[in-house]
């Protein structure tokens, strides 16, 4: 059996940054985060 070890990476390509995210998220604040990324973190960190 072959196990193939592979590190986190510290990259989600899979939510888009704030230059990238849905029009009704950008309210102009300087350091906003997306809604998916806020909530991965929340979901990742918490029961």
């Amino acid at each position: 059996m072959v196990i193939e070890y592979k590190l986190a990476g510290d990259t989600w390509f899979d939510i888009p940054d704030a230059m990238h995210m849905p029009k009704r998220e950008r309210l102009g604040y300087p350091t906003q985060k997306p809604l998916a990324l806020l909530e991965r973190i929340i979901l990742a960190s918490s029961n």
